[in-house]
């Protein structure tokens, strides 16, 4: 839940949300100047420092133009929930609203901005003994182990994860094993669609294969950039098998590194899964209450919406 203080102000919030590689960031860093905003990134990846052109982390200049947030928080060896993201932002909020500038929350991560505007669902405490139980098994087993003991408690759930997606197969093992519940269950005690501030949200939509044609495009500019040597800096620092490395693009980099992928094959990969990334972040928008698209050459009618609902 808001704090008392963010609760109290209750502000107006804009998000600026839709799939990778649809300019969400252009979009946002001209509104947030002419409405006097500041950045709060919704972006799982971009809270981990050194991991910067994998995760299109807005640039120095563009940190210059305007105020970013919630970026460049821990290291990849760290960990950083939902949870800790709301605790975060509320701060965050609390400090931009006081400054009396406008909070634009930016980025493809769902789960984040629909945490902070609906509220987190109330799942009880894990007992350490389950955790720890749950953490043995993946440990000794394997991550697809504790998707098959999934399966078996709750098979819903199981067949939404993939098998090797270890935080959200372990949390979703730990709550059905300790509360004889699925997750699913908690989630739906809080259900979306009553947000708890006032929020305007929408996003830019381009046709499919423009859109495919932009992520193939954009992933030959990121490896010219200096994508690769990017990871070489952080495995001299990281073990290459944490969590944020399984990530789109990293995981491909770093099997290229190992000589498993050549470049083109590695190429490729990374197209594919951010094309599928992208199918996955429409679906999941398309569902979002009150979600306003806008197509690219249509952008100021976007500002002139944003207008309206922060003089409202």
């Amino acid at each position: 839940m808001p704090s008392a203080t963010v609760s109290a102000q209750r502000p107006k919030l804009v998000v600026i949300a839709g799939t990778t590689a649809s300019g969400k960031s252009s979009l946002a860093l001209e509104v947030a100047e002419a409405s006097g905003g500041e950045i709060i990134s919704t972006d799982s990846m971009q809270v981990y420092r050194g991991m910067d052109l994998g995760t299109a982390k807005p640039t120095p200049e563009e940190q210059q133009r305007v105020r970013h947030h919630q970026i460049d928080l821990v290291d990849p060896d760290g960990y950083y929930s939902a949870g800790q993201y709301v605790r975060d932002t509320e701060r965050v909020l609390v400090d931009v609203v006081s400054r009396r500038r406008v909070p634009l929350l930016v980025g493809g991560t769902g789960l984040y901005y629909r945490s902070l505007v609906y509220g987190l669902s109330e799942i009880p405490e894990i007992p350490e003994t389950v955790r720890q139980a749950v953490l043995a098994l993946q440990e000794t087993q394997g991550t697809p182990a504790c998707w098959e003991a999934l399966r078996e408690l709750d098979s819903e759930g199981a067949t939404a994860l993939h098998p090797n997606d270890t935080a959200r197969v372990l949390r979703a093992l730990e709550v059905v094993r300790a509360h004889g519940r699925p997750i699913a269950d908690f989630r739906k005690q809080r259900p979306f669609g009553s947000p708890l501030f006032p929020v305007w949200i929408g996003g830019i939509k381009y046709p499919r294969e423009t859109l495919m044609t932009r992520i193939n495009e954009r992933t030959h500019a990121m490896l010219a950039s200096g994508w690769i040597e990017e990871v070489e800096g952080l495995l001299k620092r990281c073990p290459p098998d944490l969590k944020p490395f399984q990530s789109i693009g990293y995981l491909e980099i770093i099997q290229h590194l190992r000589g498993e992928l050549d470049h083109e094959a590695m190429t490729l990969r990374i197209q594919q899964r951010t094309r599928q990334y992208a199918k996955r972040q429409m679906t999941w928008f398309r569902k979002e209450p009150g979600f306003r698209w806008f197509a690219p050459e249509n952008l100021s009618a976007a500002q002139q919406s944003i207008r309206k609902f922060l003089e409202s």
